[in-house]
């Protein structure tokens, strides 16, 4: 299986969770030149742009290792520009959350800190 399909299933599956828990799935995959969003999603009026990301061994490290301060500047510069295009609505709160799935398949979502426009 290619990395892109097993990427699809890791967003299929956060989808299928972020439904669960009471988010609505706005996009998946918004890709720009400058970053890529996973899926946009919204609950109780925030924006939510979550990243999601899955690693079949921890031998390369933990997929916490690669949500770098320049990953998570690229996820906020995709949401301006498609901010700025009118692709996006404007909202007061935008999120970055993370989903990752750990080796046995187990997943955990981190609620990241708000941060108003």
């Amino acid at each position: 299986m290619s990395n892109r399909d097993k990427g699809n299933i890791y967003e299929s599956v956060a989808c299928s969770y972020l439904i669960g828990n009471g988010y609505m799935i706005c996009e998946r995959n918004l890709s720009t030149g400058v970053g890529e969003i996973d899926i946009l999603a919204k609950k109780d009026n925030i924006l939510v742009l979550v990243e999601v990301k899955g690693k079949s061994s921890e031998r390369f490290g933990h997929p916490l290792e690669f949500i770098t301060k320049n990953k998570l500047l690229r996820i906020k510069k995709a949401y301006n520009l498609l901010l700025s295009q009118g692709v996006l609505p404007e909202h007061e709160i935008v999120r970055v959350d993370l989903i990752y799935f750990k080796p046995n398949s187990e997943y955990v979502h981190i609620i990241g800190d708000d941060w108003i426009l």
